[in-house]
């Protein structure tokens, strides 16, 4: 009897309805992650009523937060940059380093450095955190008409914001001065790519790439898919006009599965 074929990764994203947007820009970084180093994986998608339920169950976590896999063994991994760590780790030889692209053969001390660079700007322009993060404040509103019923209610309510009166104070902010201060933290970004196709090296993407791509992920879902965001968007049409060449040639990877993904609505 031939031996069982062995488990696949199981990579757990979110979507607001079965099919509809990926509009996480946490899970971006791990679904970029997964494609850079080549691993064979099987997405499930999960609704956020099964992430606090279903999952808090299986994983025992009191508040599972995507990304989450689930590694062939069995574990679960949350968190993009531990994921990545564990990619990292677990498939050496399977794609190039996330953390130092271009690198054949990174020193453990350069790799050390780089993974703490891509910590320092996940925490930074990569955050999540509803309290100070400019681009959720400015995709929020779009965000929230994704959902439904209960899911929408949770969406915007304190417990999922982390803050009291949360949604109130985001819908209030007034959105020149938080397209303006968006704008401005492409600066840094914009002036790399002047003489680098990509952030993490100067001829492949790696895991700072995909930080800030889950930043402009986010924008499209909240503005009606790639097509229209890219037309008619507030948030997307940023990204396009300050740094577009580098837009163009991350939505091509994949042999082009990011752009088709992100058309979904």
């Amino acid at each position: 009897m031939p031996d069982p074929a062995p488990k696949k990764l199981i990579f757990y994203d979110l979507v607001p309805r079965p099919g509809g947007p990926l509009f996480s820009p946490n899970t971006w970084k791990t679904r970029l992650a997964l494609l850079h180093k080549r691993v064979e994986f099987e997405t499930r998608e999960l609704s956020l009523t099964e992430l606090r339920g279903e999952m808090k169950e299986r994983t025992g976590w009191e508040r599972p937060l995507v990304p989450i896999i689930e590694t062939p063994e069995g574990e679960f991994i949350s968190d993009s940059l531990a994921i990545s760590e564990y990619l990292e780790t677990h498939y050496p030889t399977s794609g190039p380093s996330l953390f130092l692209p271009s690198t054949p053969s990174p020193s453990p001390d350069a790799l050390a450095s780089a993974r703490n660079f891509a910590r320092l700007f996940d925490a930074g322009f990569g955050s999540s955190d509803a309290q100070w993060s400019t681009w959720f404040e400015l995709a929020a509103p779009g965000l929230a008409e994704l959902f439904e019923g209960e899911e929408k209610e949770y969406f915007v309510s304190d417990a999922k914001l982390g803050e009291k009166d949360g949604w109130r104070k985001i819908v209030e902010l007034p959105r020149a001065p938080l397209l303006a201060r968006a704008r401005a933290s492409l600066l840094p970004l914009r002036s790399l790519l002047t003489s680098s196709s990509f952030l993490a090296s100067p001829t492949h993407p790696g895991m700072i790439d995909y930080i800030a791509f889950g930043r402009f992920a986010m924008c499209v879902s909240a503005e009606g898919g790639l097509d229209r965001a890219r037309r008619e968007g507030e948030a997307a049409r940023v990204w396009v006009e300050e740094v577009g060449g580098w837009v163009d040639r991350m939505l091509e990877l994949g042999g082009g599965e990011v752009k088709e993904l992100l058309g979904r609505q």
